[in-house]
């Protein structure tokens, strides 16, 4: 069955007409049709381009609730009264899997300051190398506040049984490149404001002038995203995640500083498709 519902209201109406449909012995029903809950940032929520939810949903059957939202954080996603959100709707609609897609914006809400703490690269800081500057993110604990937001989330599916599938993000390859909006796309500006980008050099070409080192510094913020938060909380059955990087190379892949084109995005969604499939319930994997 190939259905998408984004709003609460309509996946809702969905759910409950394949439930009586299972009731009355009829298909498809809840017993052949995958029930998925994306949660997560701007690459399953961006509004310029088809992202990762959008292929998703474009590209196989299933019922579909997507509560990503641009620029969301996983303090913000995973904080007292979202998980008090999600585990209403795991006590309410049977899901098979979780995307959680979390912690990109953790990073760059570091880098820029704000939510009561300074920017960790102040504008009188002195030029710092990648490698002090990544040292300089892990000290500040801003890894470890995310892979702590990712537990508390852990606890609640864990309790429900519900398995989740996280992703790692993909090196950057267009340093302080902003959003590109087509014409019909213009309006978007007043709403994502400053999501428009760019999103990461502006806080740190100060400290790294090079575009090399910038790079070099936002590839070892990828890479320690996996270390530090990705792989330790890594679970069978409980949590696995998708690994990106390395998969868009070339820089016409890339809409922006941080996103990919809908091209990209598409590339990426294949191998998470492939992921979330391997969680399926065997009776539910066709057209995965």
């Amino acid at each position: 069955m190939s259905s998408t519902h984004s709003t609460f209201g309509r996946f809702a109406a969905q759910y409950r007409m394949l439930a009586r449909l299972g009731r009355q012995g009829r298909n498809p029903n809840l017993d052949d049709t995958p029930v998925v809950l994306i949660e997560g940032d701007s690459w399953v929520a961006m509004p310029p381009v088809h992202d990762l939810g959008d292929h998703l949903e474009r590209g196989a059957g299933g019922v579909f609730l997507r509560l990503g939202h641009y620029g969301d954080t996983a303090a913000s996603m995973f904080d007292r009264a979202g998980l008090r959100r999600l585990e209403g709707h795991l006590q309410h609609f049977a899901f098979d899997v979780i995307v959680a897609s979390a912690g990109g914006n953790d990073l760059v809400d570091a880098l820029e300051g704000g939510r009561g703490r300074a920017p960790l690269f102040p504008r009188n800081h002195p030029a710092i190398d990648p490698v002090a500057g990544l040292a300089r993110v892990r000290a500040a604990g801003v890894l470890e506040r995310v892979r702590e937001r990712y537990e508390a989330l852990l606890r609640v599916t864990r309790r429900a049984g519900v398995p989740v599938i996280g992703h790692s993000y993909d090196y950057p390859r267009r340093m302080g490149a902003p959003a590109r909006l087509t014409v019909e796309q213009v309006g978007l500006i007043a709403v994502l404001k400053r999501s428009c980008g760019d999103w990461i050099q502006r806080h740190i070409r100060h400290v790294m002038p090079d575009e090399s080192d910038q790079l070099a510094f936002t590839h070892g913020l990828i890479d320690a995203f996996v270390d530090d938060v990705l792989a330790p909380i890594t679970e069978a059955g409980v949590f696995s995640w998708v690994d990106f990087r390395g998969l868009l190379p070339d820089v016409d892949d890339w809409n922006d500083e941080i996103h990919p084109t809908s091209a990209g995005f598409e590339r990426l969604a294949r191998p998470l498709k492939a992921a979330i499939r391997g969680a399926l319930p065997a009776a539910k994997r066709r057209g995965w």
